[in-house]
């Protein structure tokens, strides 16, 4: 729990667990009704940890939601203390915030923005887009596509505007095989693509059951190639 709360949630709240101590003064310098306040929102903060605890020590991004009651608690606590303490004290202590603020953007969140801005350069973004027209246009707005070895990246789904079942690389092939051989999880519907990412490494194990899987929908009888990618369709709808 103290990596969970200490560690990570208070930290990415508002910049350091140090600034625990602003809301603590802040208690201790303001009236009986702004204490009451402080309390109260920082048992909103608390509450859902408590409540769904096991969901916030497995995912860190849930707590973002109840964090805000923290940051307004920490606001509320500076501002008692420029009203009610000194201007002095108000100024060093904001000060304190933001450059803790910074240095946890600086440490934590700046290089996703780097990768985001490399991953904007990536030609496979393109050749995701054009893999998504392609099944947009000719295939059935009814239909399902499998994709192998996209993880957990729902971007050829959302924009083909197509349901999907998708098979990451690291579940075992005798998960991949259960998921696959299960007519219930296709929802009543036809498949109509499927969409391959051969930049990953796919066990052979996989690439078996990819072969298999194709041979029992022998009407993907058309492949097109597109970057890292592999799209299997019906040759009659393939092209465009």
């Amino acid at each position: 729990m103290k990596k969970t709360v200490i560690d990570r949630i208070i930290p990415h709240a508002v910049g350091s667990i140090s600034c625990l101590f602003i809301i603590a003064v802040g208690i201790l310098v303001g009236s009986n009704k702004q204490k009451a306040l402080i309390v109260i929102l920082l048992l909103l903060f608390v509450a859902p940890i408590l409540i769904f605890t096991n969901l916030h020590i497995v995912h860190d991004y849930y707590q973002y939601a109840n964090s805000f009651w923290l940051v307004l608690c920490l606001s509320f606590s500076l501002y008692i203390i420029k009203i009610r303490a000194s201007n002095l004290l108000f100024l060093i202590l904001f000060i304190f915030v933001c450059w803790s603020d910074f240095s946890r953007f600086q440490q934590n969140y700046k290089k996703y923005i780097v990768d985001i801005n490399a991953a904007r350069n990536d030609a496979s973004n393109q050749d995701r887009l054009d893999i998504t027209k392609k099944i947009r246009n000719s295939t059935p707005s009814n239909s399902i596509i499998v994709l192998f070895g996209e993880d957990w990246s729902a971007e050829i789904p959302f924009y083909a505007e197509r349901k999907s079942l998708m098979i990451p690389n690291w579940i075992s092939s005798e998960k991949a095989l259960e998921v696959l051989q299960n007519n219930q999880v296709y929802g009543g519907l036809d498949v109509s693509a499927v969409v391959v990412n051969q930049s990953q490494k796919i066990s052979l194990q996989n690439i078996e059951i990819l072969k298999t899987f194709l041979n029992a929908h022998s009407n993907l009888n058309s492949v097109i190639q597109l970057g890292y990618f592999d799209i299997y369709m019906n040759n009659s709808s393939a092209p465009y």
